[in-house]
């Protein structure tokens, strides 16, 4: 009975279990009522082992390889649990001794072997890491893939560091400066290693650079590099390149630049082809790009050579109004007069300054360094000067303590004109000798032989007497304007003004701890823009829309933001779709111009831009400055008395001009009387009334009541035609000044208000702004729940309670957005930076705003007033009032 009832589980497969099924229902019943009733089952140990063979096999290998081939098991398993460490994997003798054979041959088994030459190297000890020798060959290595500045171990101490155009560059400091850095560059001093903008060297005859050059140019731009101001050497210059013949298409980058200043023989001489010597230093993001094009440009006969000098030079910049009296503490003018001596161990300042001219040109630097004692701050300055200098080895100089240097009002006085006079002297250097650039980083006195002298004196704190030995540097002072006044341009007047020191390659830490150590605040490149933001110009390459470098940097911020975004769960984020943002995190310029044609010119919705197309950016300064007046041509007729007679020479043109037109005359004359009447109103101070009636529609009786905004009889009418922006893809840079509360971040929208929000502000200033509704269409993908099955019905009911999203990051297709029409107010353009402005105590950005935008706001603006727009934020409903300005 019981070898009836025996049974595997092979055989109960093979049978399909028709054993079971044949059971009664009565036995069924019995087993489950009665347990100890039901009979003891087996199994055939033997055929159940032969069939899981392969699977037994492949399990005692894994225990085997686990076990390290000995069967037992592992040396780290042989340990009570509170003797286990993990470090005594890493180290053998954490182990007790009987266990540390059985460790190393399982150790050899595992890890991959290894060459007799890494097992023969003992490991080196710190105090061999740190040698100076060692440490340099570590440092060389690690700067394979991303180069160091001359600062970084300095930097590297005490700020965030990134890897940034193929170079280690500080970012910001390790604690939080954002006030600290605008007090600094106000009322103290910043300082920044700006050495990662690279120079590049050209040399030739001046027409033949000059020529070349014009192909990279617009003289449109500005003054280029052959402006009279500029080619003496005197100044320092800032422009726009482009690519050869692209203008104003193909932007690269903006550029400084610096003429090598031609002693007194040679002036006479400029007309005919002498060798002149150019400078430009380039942002690090184009180097290259800049590099190939000025080789391109200056081809092989024409006489011009074209050098890199990468790691040549070195230049810090000082902002802030106490930079001068730094500079003026710190650099003290070094004695050249050339002493007896032999000639083969004569010093390269020996040999220089032997020439009389050059000796007479170090006596008037000094001459003058020394009147600008009587000079509080650098702004008083002919701006944009030059002075060179050869001063005495800063470490000598450092003082004993950080201090900070204040301005002596003793010395304070009106300076004398000659003393901020460019003479051709001031601006003679040698640091434009290659050689003597070499010989001065070569003949530096090492910091191990200045720490001996000083344990030499036998009064501490003062200042050891190298002689001959002591180190002489050649230096370059360019000075930077800042804000010049309160005007288009925000902030207060000089604020950004300083120096820029250039110096010899080799010497950056002596002059940045002398400097840091007089009071300068280092900052790094976030500092660098928040700095342009507060001064209202925009910072290369982020506010560059039109370069490749702006381009890259846009997109490695896109990749950043959507990191960031994704890692915050769905109920932490913004939902953008539903605030009324389409693009949050890259700015879709082309596809605005496109939507802002299909608006204006009625195209079909399935047309797009072609291929070729791209941004252009409007840099002309005469176009520029045309439609600033356009935009706020009344605001500044009614401040000064010449644009009130315009205003009356221009209506007498319209009177004149127009007749036998009837009702359209009498528009334009109740239109020009309006503005006159205004006009009145505002020099009495009696304008209470004036927004008022021009916010009342109009009335049968064209000579009672004028049209509120811009004359719009024909809707054909170009605004900007007298401007001359034909090009549909221009962009405008544009300063936007919040008018109430509210700060706008990046990427905010730039809108046209409408005539019901213009009358609103015109009645209540402080009204804050409307509202965007909340676009409750759009919905964020849901997962599916488990084991909730839903119905067919079920799934088309919630499609149509909104368009589902697809992205998860909250952000609608653009393909099927127009995104003029996405917002409430019509979107115009975006800001690439804001901030909440210290100097003003307001919200201020930085942006673009397309040209056909730009001509809906002048038709739509109130006359009389300047244009205003409205701004809103990325993660707010909220639209605020701005006030803007072209930046020229």
């Amino acid at each position: 009975m019981a070898k009836s009832n025996t049974w595997t589980k092979e055989a109960n497969r093979g049978r399909g279990g028709s054993g079971n099924m044949q059971q009664s229902k009565g036995e069924v019943t019995k087993r489950k009522d009665d347990v100890m009733s039901i009979e003891a089952r087996a199994i055939n140990v033997g055929e159940f082992a032969k069939a899981r063979s392969a699977e037994i096999n492949t399990l005692m290998k894994k225990v085997n390889v686990f076990k390290g081939g000995t069967g037992r098991r592992r040396s780290h398993q042989q340990l009570p649990r509170h003797m286990r460490r993990r470090a005594s994997s890493h180290n053998v003798k954490r182990l007790p001794r009987r266990l540390r054979d059985q460790f190393a041959q399982e150790k050899d088994k595992v890890e991959a072997p290894q060459k007799d030459e890494a097992k023969a190297r003992p490991k080196r000890s710190r105090r061999h890491r740190r040698r100076h020798s060692n440490l340099r060959q570590e440092f060389e290595r690690r700067q394979r893939q991303h180069a160091w500045l001359e600062t970084h171990l300095w930097h590297a101490k005490r700020f965030k560091m990134a890897d940034l155009w193929g170079m280690r560059i500080p970012v910001q400091p390790s604690d939080k400066s954002a006030r600290a850095t605008y007090r600094a560059v106000a009322k103290h001093c910043l300082i920044q290693d700006i050495s990662y903008h690279g120079v590049i060297e050209v040399k030739g005859p001046q027409d033949s650079v000059l020529e070349a050059l014009s192909h990279l140019t617009s003289q449109q731009t500005g003054l280029t590099f052959g402006s009279k101001v500029y080619i003496s050497g005197s100044h320092h210059g800032e422009l726009t390149l482009y690519r050869k013949d692209k203008y104003p298409h193909s932007a690269l980058c903006p550029v400084d630049f610096l003429w090598r200043a031609l002693p007194s023989e040679e002036q006479e001489k400029q007309e005919s082809r002498v060798e002149r010597h150019l400078w430009i230093w380039v942002h690090p993001a184009c180097y290259d790009t800049v590099l190939t094009e000025i080789t391109d440009v200056c081809g092989q006969d024409t006489g011009i050579a074209v050098h890199g000098l990468k790691d040549d030079l070195v230049r810090f910049r000082l902002r802030g109004p106490l930079s001068h009296p730094i500079l003026l503490d710190a650099l003290q003018a070094a004695d050249v007069v050339s002493m007896p001596t032999d000639s083969s161990d004569e010093t390269w300042w020996e040999k220089f300054y032997s020439k009389a001219e050059n000796a007479q040109s170090h006596q008037e630097q000094q001459s003058t360094w020394q009147k600008l004692q009587a000079v509080q701050s650098s702004s008083e300055l002919n701006p944009r000067c030059v002075m060179a200098l050869t001063v005495r080895d800063p470490r000598i100089l450092i003082p004993q303590k950080r201090t900070k240097v204040m301005v002596d009002p003793a010395k304070v006085k009106v300076p004398p004109s000659s003393s901020t006079s460019s003479s051709s002297f001031n601006c003679l250097s040698p640091l434009w000798d290659a050689d003597v650039r070499e010989a001065v980083k070569t003949t530096q006195v090492v910091q191990h032989l200045l720490n001996q002298e000083r344990s030499k004196l036998l009064v501490p704190g003062t200042e050891p007497n190298l002689g001959r030995q002591e180190s002489r540097i050649p230096v370059l002072l360019l000075h930077n304007p800042g804000v010049k006044g309160q005007g288009s341009r925000q902030g207060i007047m000089g604020y950004g003004t300083g120096w820029d020191v250039v110096l010899p390659g080799g010497w950056a830490m002596g002059f940045w701890i002398a400097l840091i150590y007089r009071g300068a605040r280092a900052g790094g490149v976030r500092e660098s823009r928040s700095c342009s933001l507060q001064q209202g110009l925009p910072h290369f390459p982020e506010d560059s829309i039109d370069t490749e470098a702006g381009k890259a940097q846009a997109e490695m911020q896109r990749k950043e933001m959507e990191r960031i975004q994704g890692r915050k769960p769905p109920a932490k984020r913004p939902n953008y779709a539903k605030l009324g943002i389409p693009s949050p995190f890259n700015l879709e310029w082309v596809k605005l111009v496109d939507d802002w044609r299909k608006e204006i010119e009625n195209k079909q919705t399935n047309e797009h831009s072609n291929a070729d197309s791209s941004v252009v950016v409007v840099r002309d300064h005469v176009k520029l400055q045309s439609l600033n007046a356009v935009m706020n041509h009344a605001d500044r007729m009614a401040k000064n008395v010449k644009g009130r007679k315009e205003l009356m020479e221009r209506y007498k043109a319209e009177v004149v001009a127009v007749s036998g037109k009837g009702k359209s005359h009498k528009r334009c004359a109740s239109g020009s009387e309006m503005e006159l009447t205004s006009l009145k109103k505002l020099k009495t101070g009696d304008a209470e009334d004036v927004g008022s009636k021009e916010l009342k529609p109009e009335t049968d009786s064209l000579e009672q009541a004028a049209p509120s905004r811009c004359d719009t009889s024909s809707e054909d009418t170009d605004p900007l035609a007298s401007v001359g922006l034909a090009d549909p893809y221009m962009y405008v840079c544009v300063q936007l000044s919040l008018i109430n509360k509210g700060a706008p971040g990046p990427n905010s929208v730039i809108c046209l208000p409408s005539a019901a929000d213009l009358t609103q502000l015109e009645n209540n200033p402080h009204y804050g702004g409307p509202m965007e509704p909340v676009h409750k269409e759009y919905v964020l993908p849901r997962k599916p729940k488990k084991n909730n099955t839903k119905s067919a019905d079920d799934e088309k009911t919630d499609e149509t309670k909104g368009k589902i999203i697809t992205d998860k990051l909250g952000v609608p297709n653009l393909e099927d957005i127009n995104l003029v029409k996405f917002c409430a107010r019509k979107v115009i353009g975006y800001l690439t930076n804001g901030v909440h402005a210290l100097s003003t105590g307001k919200g201020y950005g930085v942006g673009y705003c397309c040209v056909l935008g730009l001509r809906e706001l002048v038709r739509g603006k109130l006359k009389d007033r300047p244009a205003v727009v409205l701004v809103r934020d990325t993660k707010s409903l909220q639209y605020r009032f701005a006030s803007i300005n072209v930046q020229v």
